[in-house]
């Protein structure tokens, strides 16, 4: 997508709505942006924003413009359409268009992540020798095979090194919220890439995972949750205090 930088008068606009910039040439808007649907906003650091003129359906709140209001952005991008409500700290995300961060302390990447990519996790046996490699793409059959047939050396050696090539494509400074997801009521999301449709409602702290969903079988995490260093694939409900650490779901 091509941007340009705010007019003088979008400017003046975005001020007296209460929106305030480190520098206003850094951020960067559609062609065809309007100001209307931005208040209290600050910026800092390169923002690029969308358009915002439809309105969206909130489970508990019926329906609300697309747009930003009190939050503080740094090194964004807001995608057409989407809603941006009272976000304490968001920090170098892309937000796809139509998706909801919506009454979130944090959500922020803090540096290079592989979004729980590479992590690896015991199975069967807990005192070692069965190690997989987790990555956002895992079948079962895949799984199997790194557990079961150790013994072949070949076999294992070309599987983990694709499988290591692959999660270092993964690493990036930038995370993601896909078309769609919604992320309410939070407190702390940290290196997290969220797929498509996803549902984040009430995490308590979400940390070096990836939400590998889509949009007609949603990844759906619930109130308490607490979570670090995993994968959720398609169509995984987590929800009610639940804790994890090193896991595919």
């Amino acid at each position: 997508m091509l941007y340009r930088k705010l007019k003088s008068q979008e400017i003046d606009r975005l001020t007296r709505q209460g929106c305030s910039a480190e520098s206003w040439e850094t951020v960067l808007v559609h062609e065809r942006f309007t100001p209307e649907q931005i208040h209290n906003v600050r910026f800092r650091g390169k923002v690029n924003l969308g358009i915002y003129t439809e309105e969206l359906r909130l489970p508990d709140r019926g329906s609300h413009p697309a747009g930003l209001w009190n939050s503080t952005l740094k090194d964004c991008t807001i995608g057409d359409n989407a809603l941006i409500f009272n976000v304490q700290n968001l920090y170098r995300y892309e937000i796809s268009h139509h998706a909801v961060v919506d009454s979130v302390q944090t959500l922020a990447v803090t540096g290079e992540t592989r979004f729980g990519n590479g992590t690896e996790i015991e199975v069967l046996n807990e005192g070692g020798g069965r190690e997989l490699l987790i990555y956002d793409k895992l079948s079962a059959q895949i799984a199997y095979m790194l557990v079961h047939f150790r013994h072949h050396d070949t076999l294992m050696e070309k599987l983990q090194s694709l499988i290591r090539d692959y999660c270092k494509g993964k690493a990036c400074t930038t995370g993601y919220v896909g078309p769609y997801a919604q992320v309410r009521n939070c407190q702390v999301l940290r290196n997290m890439e969220i797929g498509e449709g996803a549902e984040v409602q009430g995490a308590l702290l979400l940390e070096d995972g990836s939400l590998a969903g889509c949009r007609e079988d949603p990844v759906k995490i619930g109130s308490g949750v607490t979570a670090k260093h995993f994968i959720v694939q398609s169509g995984s409900h987590i929800q009610d205090g639940v804790l994890l650490d090193k896991c595919f779901v």
